[in-house]
C-alpha cells in the first residue's frame, strides 16, 4: 500500500454477467485530494466504485480503503457513496426515507436534542425543497409567452 495513500486498488479483476469488466485495474487516491472518476457509460467506473465501498464481489486482486480491506465493518460508519441515480423510495415521504436510512446505519432512535434539533432543521428544509420543486417542476410545464 502506497504511504499516505486513502484508497489503493491492486491488480483489481471484476466480472459481471461472465465477462471482464475490469481487468487488472491499479491505482491510489492521495489522502486528502479530490479526485474525479470520468469515462464513458459502460467503462467500469461504477463498478469501480462499488469494488471500492465493498459492495462489488471481486474475482482477483485488493482494494485497500483507510487501511482496512474495502467492505470492512468499521468502514462503514467512515465511507459513503452516492450513486448516480437517487436512492430514495417514492412511495415514502422524505421523513420515512431518512429514518429508513438512519436505521440501516443504526442511528439510534434515542437520539441527543442536539441531534433532534438537527434532524428537524434537516426534515424542515427538505420539506421545503421538496415543495418549492414541486411547484418548479409545474410551473415548468406552463406554456411560456414570449
Amino acid at each position: 500500500m502506497e504511504a499516505g495513500a486513502a484508497i489503493t486498488v491492486e491488480r483489481l479483476l471484476v466480472e459481471r454477467g461472465g465477462r471482464e469488466v475490469l481487468h487488472e485495474v491499479s491505482l491510489s487516491v492521495a489522502s486528502g485530494s479530490v479526485t474525479g472518476l470520468l469515462g464513458p457509460s459502460g467503462c467500469g467506473k461504477s463498478t469501480l466504485m462499488r469494488s471500492i465501498v465493498g459492495v462489488q464481489i471481486v474475482a482477483a486482486g485488493r482494494v485497500i480503503v483507510l487501511g482496512q480491506a474495502a467492505g470492512a465493518g468499521d468502514l462503514r460508519r467512515r465511507v459513503g457513496y452516492v450513486t448516480q441515480a437517487p436512492s430514495v423510495y417514492s412511495d415514502l415521504s422524505i421523513e420515512e426515507n431518512l429514518r429508513y436510512f438512519a436505521a440501516i446505519v443504526g442511528a439510534s432512535a434515542s437520539a441527543s436534542p442536539r441531534r433532534s434539533r438537527l434532524s428537524a432543521s434537516v426534515l424542515g428544509r427538505a420539506r421545503s425543497l421538496g415543495r418549492s420543486r414541486a411547484v418548479s417542476a409545474r410551473a415548468s410545464h406552463w406554456p411560456r409567452r414570449c
